[in-house]
């Protein structure tokens, strides 16, 4: 018994780095598997930009799970987003209830009727999505001048707007939406 005691003395630091290096294993792999649940049910307003007239006011529920990426992979939400009573989709899978987001919380989202680039903040507090035109070629298109956009949660344009911006500018810092 003594040495065991004699060597625990003389290792402790050993010891010591051990137990600190197997705690932060421990914690770091509960934070990377963690999920969080997800629901929401938004007023928000769906506007044109640099039209003051417009505000329309629109529904929104997100319900799913929300998984931080780290070490370079994309944060996942895989669960329902419904705009207006209008079930949507992410393209992360080709048209599946997963939405991949990059380093600035940016995804793509569609529905039947538009498609879209999608902004959050983390964990969903607040969003903003902006609604591509189709045109005649079939290609994609969205300006920041004259394009629509919807953001929750929003009371009226001005809030908005606001949401807008500071989601998108984290992406396009040069981007002011009026």
């Amino acid at each position: 018994m003594p040495k065991v005691i004699n060597y625990i003395f003389t290792n402790i630091k050993t010891l010591i780095t051990i137990c600190f290096i197997l705690a932060l294993v421990v914690f770091g792999s509960y934070k990377y598997n963690q999920t969080y649940v997800i629901k929401y049910t938004y007023d928000g307003i769906k506007y044109q930009s640099n039209n003051l007239n417009s505000g329309i006011p629109m529904s929104i529920e997100v319900d799913g799970l929300y998984k931080k990426g780290y070490f370079g992979n994309p944060d996942i939400f895989e669960g329902s987003i419904v705009l207006g009573g209008e079930l949507c989709y992410g393209q992360y899978r080709h048209r599946s209830h997963e939405y991949a987001f990059n380093n600035y919380k940016m995804s793509q989202i569609e529905s039947d009727n538009f498609k879209g680039s999608f902004f959050i903040n983390d964990m969903f507090k607040e969003i903003t999505i902006t609604l591509h035109e189709i045109e005649s070629t079939g290609n994609e298109s969205f300006s920041y001048n004259d394009g629509w956009l919807i953001s929750a949660p929003s009371e009226n344009r001005e809030q908005a707007v606001n949401i807008s911006n500071k989601l998108i500018q984290k992406l396009h810092k040069d981007v002011n939406i009026k």
